[in-house]
Parts: C-alpha cells; structure tokens; sequence
C-alpha cells in the first residue's frame, strides 16, 4: 500500500486490526495479504489412480513419486524424487502425489507447492498403530544446523497420512533441528497438517512469525522434545483438532525411554503456543508431560498493533502431568472459551499474567487440579476475569484451590476443594473482585488481604441451568458407492479444462457413464471449465476435482465457471447432488459477477435428496452458496464449505438430521485472488482494497450466512462467517424451526449476528457460540459509523423476534458477544421466546444504553455474566478506550420472566429493572474497579 493511501485509509485500517509494524498489512478476518503467484498450468501429469487415504476413503492420485524415482527402502536418498513430483503437481496447478508405504530417507528439506497435499499410508497410534505396520515414514535426515523447516507447506497445500522419524535424534542429548512443519508464510491460507505423526521432533510444527492464515492440524501425534506447536501473526481462523502432545508417540515407535523423553518435554515443552491468531478454534487437544499445557501470550511478530495476542474457541481439552495447564499471559479483548476440559498441572491448573487485562477467560465443565500449587494462580498486575462454571477446583492438600492476586475469579454452580487448613480462595493484595454464587464455599472459606476487593458470596439465587452438552459424535466420511473412476477430461467425453468451450455437455456425459457403471468418481483434473449450463450428478457418484484438502479461491486447482443463471435467484443450481451423491475439491466461480452492480444467481450447489455430500468446496463469489433446504435432505454432509457468498451462504431445512462442519465464509475469497488471472479478479493492491470494501457492502446489506429452517437434530460444527447481514437466520419453514446443536459458531462482523424468528419446540442448543456486532452502512473508506433509526433493534449480539412463541428455546453456553474497535448499538434483545445464558462475557455494552442484556418480553435466565466495557481502539494504536457505564441488564414491564444469577461488572453495575412480574429476579452482582 501506498503511504497516501495507508493514511486516507487509516480508520479503516485500523478499524480492521492492520498489523502496522509488518511488511504487508495484514487484517483481522479479511485484509489483504496473499502468496506469490502461482505457476501457469504445464500438464505432464500422470494417469490418475485410486488410492485410499487414512479413512479409507477413494482418493485419486495423478502422481506417485515411485514413478519419478523414490527409494521406499530408505537406502538412498529420496529427496530429489519427492520433490519433482510436487513441484509437477504443483506446475499441474495442484493435486495430489501419492506417496505408498515404504521408509523413505530425506536428507533435505521438501517443499510443498500451493494446491498439492502430499498423501501417504498411516495408522493411527491412538487406535493402535505401530511402527510394523504398513506406512509412509519419512526419515529425516537433514543438518541439524540448518534453520529450513523439514516440511514447508504453502497455501493450499497439505501433507496427510505421514510419519516423519529423526533416526539420529536422541532424548538424551537432543539435536536442535528446525521445526518439522512450517505452516504457510507471506500470507498463505489453508496450510493442512492431517493423519500424521511426528514422532520424534526437536520442535514440531510452527505458524509465523510472519502472516499465516488458516492452518489445519487434524488427527496429529506428537512427541516433541523442545516446542510442540507455535503459532504467530495469523489473522484468519486456524483450526486445530484431535491433536495429542505426549512422549509416548516416540517411546512406542523405536523403544526410546519415555522417562527420559519426558524428562527433556517436562522442562521445555509448550504444547500450545499461540501469539497472535484473530480466532483460534482448539477442539480435542490432549498435552501430557509438558511444562505448560495451552499458553496464549503477545505476538512475537506483531509489533505497534492492539492486536498482539490471541482469541480462541476451545473445548474438549485433556491436560495431564504438566506444570501449568493453561498459561493467559495475553488474551485479546475478544475473549476465550474453554468448555470441557480436564487439567491435572503441578504449579498451577490456570494461570495468569500481567498481560491478561481487560479481558474474559471462562471456562465450563472443566475439572482443574494443582497437585503443588492453587487450581487457578491469578497474578499480580493482572485485571482480567476467569469465570468457571459447572467446575471443580482442586489444589494442594495444604492450600488454597484458588489465589487471587490481580483481576476478578467468578465460580458458579462450581465444587471447590477445602484445604485442610486455612482459607479455599485467597484474595491478595492486588486482588480486584470474587464473585462465588451456589458454590460449597462459605465467606469464611474466602480470606482478603486487599481491602477494596468486593467479595460476593450467595447461595441459592441462580437458575439451575444445565451445563454444555458434550461434543457431537459425527458421522463417518461418506464415500461414493461403486468403484468406477471416470476421467471427465479424457476421450470420449474430451472436457475443455481450458475454459475455451464450454464443457457442461461433456462433464455431464461423464458422470452419467460413472453412474451406469455401477457409481464411483468422475474426475476434473487440475483446470479451468466453463459452465455454460447445470450439471446433475446422479446417485452413487461424486464429482471430484483435484484437491482433498481445504483451499482458498487463490490456490483452487479445479475451477468451475459457471456463466449461467445471471439474472435470477431461482432455477437449477450450478451443481445438483442427488440422494447417496458428492461433490468435492473444487471452487465455482462466477466470471461475471460484478461487485458494483451484482447480479443474482440461482444456488452454486443444491443437495437434493438424502445422504448426499458437499466436501472441500469453494463457493468463491457466489450469490448463493448451498441449498440443502428445498429437498428432504436428511443425512446430508456439509465439510469445508468456503466462499465469500453475496446473499445466502448454506440453507437448511427440511431434513432430520444432517451434519455442516468446519465452514468458512469471508470477503477475503473473492478479493484476495490478485494473483490468479481468475475473470474478474483485482488487479492490484488498490483495486483489491476497492473491491474489498464494496463486498462488506454487499453482504451487510444481504447476506444471511447461515438460513436455519426446520432441519431437525442438525449438528453444526466450527461454523464461522466474517461479514454478514444476519449470520444465523433462525427462520420457520413449513410451520416448523430449527432443532440441533451448535458446537463452536462464530459469527464474526455481523450486522445481527443471531436472528431467531422461531425454532422447533426441543429448540437449539449453542456451544461455545460468538457473536460479533459491526454497524449496518459502515463506510470502510471513511470510517464513519452511522446511527440505526429511532426503534430500530438492528446491530444486535442476538434477538428474539416478536412472534417467535412461548415454544421458541435457544440455549447458549459459553457466550461471547463483542464488538471489535466500535460499540455495538444493540446488545441481547429479548422479545419473545425463552432464552438461556450459561456464562457469557461481554466485551464491551451498547452504545445506546438499553442494555447488554435488554428484556422486553419472553423468558430469560442468565447466569456467569462478565461486562468488561472495552470501547474503540485509543489514539496510540495500541490500546482500548474504556467505555462508561452503560446498562448492563434492563427488565422490561414486559417480561414473563427473568432471572439474573452472578455476575462481574467493571467499574459499576447498572441495572434497570421497570415494573414488573415477581419472575424477575437480578442477583449476585460484584464490581471489579
């Protein structure tokens, strides 16, 4: 960017979060940044082949690195053969290179190209795999001096199915290679770690320092001897998920002692480290023998920036023999969520810093021990607060389980383990506030050496509302059900990847000939199709283009381009799926879209009928995204649905039982594609920041992400949407709602982040759920933020709609609410309905002073409430205005019925409650100054 124009921006940019120390700006959920361009197509590829990956799925491979000369004995080195496969793949414009089971000795480091995942045979040591089965393994064999990660993994690009062995490493005295895995760099997205073990590394796997976004770590076992897993300076969502840390990976692998590996992890290890990373999902994280489980702390790349440090989703943490659990050193003012977690430390189960200030850190379900030291140490200089609720706390038999000495410790509905002598929970000097309601502790359990602490004790005020149900149990992978593989681009069927004629006719006659032959795959290698018409892919099939692993429009291998449509939002989709059919590893793109003048289009994909599938697609710059509303289907699949929609992102409805996981929605997918000559990509840095601005406008003004109608027992699983009018549009569609679980949603810059018109009558629960408010006609360009009408309910965390019923129920556990540099004009507005808050922390309270938690009508029950009153970004760049005391709760003469339980406010508690019903009660307040 241009200084002239870095200054005219300069609201924006900062309203956006750029990283003003960094070479290239990078921006909080959606900024400009992006790889090197990539390589034009060159061919020279392979006959694709069936492989399977670690699920036992069909994949198809146009590469084998046995063809360009690897040595699966491990005698000689195969590094030059691994590579020039890659690099072919990569040249191809991405795929996927099949590596077969075999040691392969590597004795330099490999590089994996955007777009291609390298796929290898693995089995999993948690389900019993060993080192004699048959699998991939990768001797590493490089310099130990040498500072190039083993593996560097670019946008797009994956490695999946691998075991990676150090045959020179020693527990004893340890060689300092560089990390094993380097995840991105100079802005790639989509970095995907999958199915691998490493097993012996000096440290593992690293994000940044520089800007990284998205990285995947999937089904990963580690036994690091040094670091486990570090990530700076990403700005986008990364998502890390059943990954194990334990010495136990490599004591199985070769016999080494995992006393003595324990020994070096139980000193140096950090088995999650993260410094920057602008909404970190952590779901299923297990750390063993470690010196900090989990520690969130400032950036080590990310200098002059209010945002250095980490907000996070995190849930179903398993921390054991280690010295501290969790280590809050820095949390961003967003907030994090920890909901189930078992933490067994020494020193201390949660832990806090002088850093962690102004913030929130609530945790649900999670059973926390110290078996030398308090289960929660907050430290001196420290104002944040920790709330646990539905916990235990454990410490030293001749301690305190908890110590405060800076910021605030909120306990509901939590059992907390009497030392045998002394007090339960220490207040120090420096302690600010301690808010314990329906615990087992009494006032005398607590002892205060702070005079000015407020201390709050009660018994019996709360509603006994439920803790978060635990993780869904998802579905296995579907799979198409014959074995036929169909080249769409081969003769007779000869498909245009050029994008020169259109290619409908002869994509459809071969997924019909796959379909004939029993069902199987219809392949679209690496290319370009112009889509003229629709296409149908019939039971038993799957379309597949050339990726298996999650990609941005910028590293999109298959592309389709449909030019059909324009004009109307109704009409067959670009692609229909029907009962028992698929679609993956491709982007759909619209080459005549214009975000000056936006044209609508019918549905990018429509799922038609029952246990269909939609994995690993880009819906790039869509109108609208998925339909799998408009048909029964039931036992439908949604994984890795990506784009940057315009009016709809995935609508559901119609079905009883169906499962979306892992979606993406953002501006950055149809912007940030500079580099790819796709039709109607920016042509520079100016003309990418234009556009960018014109898609938030666009999707502020029409974008509903997620359209929920009656889909019974849905599961949505680590959904997020960056932009959105509504980003969870709860609607009633044939006389009936939505009824399922949400497990990890973020919806982030949202003008209403939760809209509920109605649900079904067992209602929806939502786990570890987000919302984040942004100002309906925010104009980036000169950062003016405009006042909604007079009545208006517009910018709201969440709302209940008049009409939505005494039989509407929304249940949210761990709920966070913030609005990032701007203060929301409307907060949690109930009108109608019943509504339940277990836990939640408000960042900041909205700026008409209604209240964080506005009653109007309907039921409502909140307990654990935290109101940190962060306002905008200061003038140094680098720090928060505090805002006034606004209303935290307002009761409404309209209420059927509330009941407030337990909360920390800072600075002071404002409440208005008007006449009113005797079902309203607000209790067990504390105010942190």
């Amino acid at each position: 960017m241009t200084v002239p124009l870095r200054r005219a921006l300069a609201p924006a940019l900062a309203a956006l979060a750029c990283a003003a120390g960094s070479a290239v700006p990078a921006y909080a959920h959606g900024g400009p940044s992006g790889p090197p361009a990539r390589a034009a197509w060159a061919g020279g590829a392979g006959s694709p082949q069936l492989v399977r990956d670690p699920d036992g799925v069909p994949v198809v491979a146009r590469y084998d690195v046995a063809a360009y000369g690897a040595d699966a004995s491990g005698r000689s080195d195969s590094h030059a053969a691994i590579q020039r496969a890659l690099d072919a793949a990569g040249a191809d414009g991405g795929g996927v290179v099949w590596i077969g089971a075999g040691s392969y000795r590597v004795a330099t480091p490999l590089w994996v190209p955007r777009g291609v995942t390298l796929l290898g045979d693995w089995r999993d040591p948690q389900q019993g795999g060993r080192r004699s089965d048959r699998q991939t393994v990768l001797l590493a064999d490089p310099d130990p001096a040498s500072q190039t990660p083993f593996l560097t993994l670019v946008g797009g690009g994956g490695v999946q199915g691998l075991n990676v062995y150090y045959p020179r490493q020693r527990a004893d005295q340890p060689l300092a290679y560089a990390p094993t895995v380097r995840l991105g760099g100079g802005g790639s997205q989509f970095a995907s770690v999958k199915q691998v073990t490493l097993v012996n590394p000096y440290e593992a796997i690293r994000a940044g320092t520089d800007n990284n976004e998205l990285g995947i770590l999937d089904e990963v076992r580690i036994s690091p001897l040094r670091r486990g897993i570090t990530i700076d300076f990403a700005t986008d969502v990364g998502r890390i998920e059943d990954v194990s840390v334990s010495p136990r990976f490599w004591a199985a692998w070769d016999g080494t002692s995992e006393r003595a590996i324990a020994a070096q992890s139980r000193a140096n290890v950090i088995g999650l480290d993260i410094g920057r990373s602008d909404t970190q999902y952590v779901k299923g994280l297990e750390v063993t023998d470690a010196a900090v489980g989990v520690r969130l702390r400032r950036d080590n790349g990310v200098v002059n920036d209010v945002t250095t440090s980490s907000s996070g989703q995190y849930s179903d943490l398993d921390l054991r023999r280690v010295g501290t659990g969790v280590r809050l050193d820095d949390v961003n003012t967003i907030a994090a969520q920890l909901t189930h977690a078992r933490i067994d430390a020494e020193q201390a189960g949660i832990a806090t810093g002088e850093g962690f200030s102004g913030t929130t850190f609530n945790c649900q379900d999670c059973a926390v021990t110290a078996s030398q030291g308090p289960a929660v140490d907050l430290g001196a200089g420290s104002d944040g607060v920790v709330g646990l609720y539905a916990s235990s706390l454990r410490g030293a038999a001749n301690g305190p389980a908890a110590i405060v000495s800076g910021g605030a410790l909120q306990l509901q509905r939590s059992l907390v383990q009497r030392p045998r002598r002394g007090a339960a929970v220490q207040l120090r000097s420096g302690a600010g506030a301690l808010d314990l309601v329906d615990t087992n502790l009494l006032r005398r359990d607590v002892s205060s050496a702070e005079p000015s602490a407020a201390v709050t004790v009660d018994h019996g005020l709360a509603p006994l509302l439920r803790p978060a149900p635990k993780a869904p149990r998802l579905p296995a992978l579907p799979r198409p059900r014959g074995s036929a593989l169909i080249d769409a681009t081969a003769a007779p069927y000869s498909a245009d990847r050029s994008a020169g004629s259109d290619a409908t006719a002869a994509i459809q006659r071969a997924l019909d000939a796959t379909a004939r032959s029993g069902g199987g795959i219809t392949y679209l290698p690496a290319g370009r199709y112009r889509l003229a018409g629709s296409l149908n892919v019939p039971s038993g099939v799957e379309l597949r283009g050339a990726q298996i692993t999650p990609f941005h429009t910028n590293a999109a291998a298959t592309v389709l381009y449909v030019t059909g449509g324009a004009g109307r939002s109704t009409g067959p989709a670009a692609v229909t799926v029907q009962a028992r059919a698929g679609l993956s590893g491709l982007l759909t793109w619209y080459p005549q879209q214009s975000a000056d003048a936006p044209a609508q289009y019918p549905y990018a994909v429509r799922v038609a009928g029952r246990d269909a599938w939609v994995r690993m697609v880009d819906v790039g710059n869509a109108w609208q995204g998925v339909d799998a509303a408009s048909a029964d289907t039931t036992g439908h699949q949604l994984d890795w649905v990506v784009g940057a929609p315009l009016k709809t992102g995935i609508a559901l409805g119609r079905s009883d039982g169906g499962v979306v996981r892992r979606t993406h929605f953002n501006p950055h997918f149809w912007f940030r594609t500079t580099d790819t000559t796709l039709p109607g990509a920016p042509a520079d840095w100016d003309a990418m920041m234009a556009l960018f601005f014109k898609i938030m406008k666009i999707q502020d003004t029409n974008l509903d992400a997620f359209l929920l109608g009656s889909a019974r027992n849905e599961v949505i699983d680590q959904a997020f949407a960056y932009r959105q009018k509504v980003g969870a549009h709860f609607v009633r569609q044939d006389g009936r709602g939505f009824e399922g679980l949400l497990y990890g949603f973020w919806l982030d810059a949202a003008v209403d982040s939760y809209v509920i018109e109605g649900t079904g009558p067992r209602g929806f629960d939502c786990v570890n759920c987000d919302a984040g408010a942004v100002p309906w006609g925010f104009d980036a360009t000169r950062g003016e933020i405009p006042t909604p009408a007079p009545g208006s309910f517009s910018e709201s965390f969440l709302r209940l709609e008049p009409g939505a019923g005494a039989a509407t129920q929304a249940r949210f556990f761990n709920f966070g609410a913030n609005a990032f540099n701007w203060n929301a004009f409307r907060g949690v507005v109930v009108r109608d309905g019943s509504l339940q808050l277990a836990q939640a922390a408000f960042s900041g309270n909205p700026r008409d002073d209604a209240g964080a938690l506005q009653l109007l009508g309907g039921a409502t029950d909140a307990v654990a409430l935290s109101f940190n009153r962060t306002g905008r970004i200061a003038a140094d760049n680098v720090s928060f205005l505090r805002q006034p005391v606004w209303t935290d709760v307002f009761v409404g003469a309209g209420v059927r019925h509330a009941q407030i339980a337990g909360a920390v406010a800072r600075d002071g508690v404002k409440n208005v409650l008007q006449p009113r019903a005797p079902g309203v009660r607000v209790r067990g307040e504390v105010v942190l100054r």
